[in-house]
């Protein structure tokens, strides 16, 4: 039997953790916020800047679309 699994939205969430954009490095797993809105399984390709809001880039494991600028709001760690 097939379900669809449930996608949520940032704002449905409560109480998920925050990432410490100090502490990453390439190749840490953690779910990334596609433009859609929706969140997806991805990779550390390299910390941009650690300071203010701080930019990551990633790579979305499922299609490997690569997004060079997320900030800190739009990353948190996987399930």
């Amino acid at each position: 039997r097939y379900t669809t699994p449930q996608i949520q939205r940032n704002s449905q969430i409560k109480n998920h953790s925050k990432i410490d954009i100090s502490k990453l490095r390439a190749g840490d797993e953690l779910e990334a916020q596609f433009e859609n809105g929706e969140w997806y399984s991805a990779t550390v390709k390299r910390v941009l800047s650690a300071q203010g809001a701080g930019r990551v880039a990633v790579r979305f494991d499922d299609d490997g679309i690569v997004d060079d600028s997320l900030t800190v709001e739009r990353l948190r760690p996987s399930k």
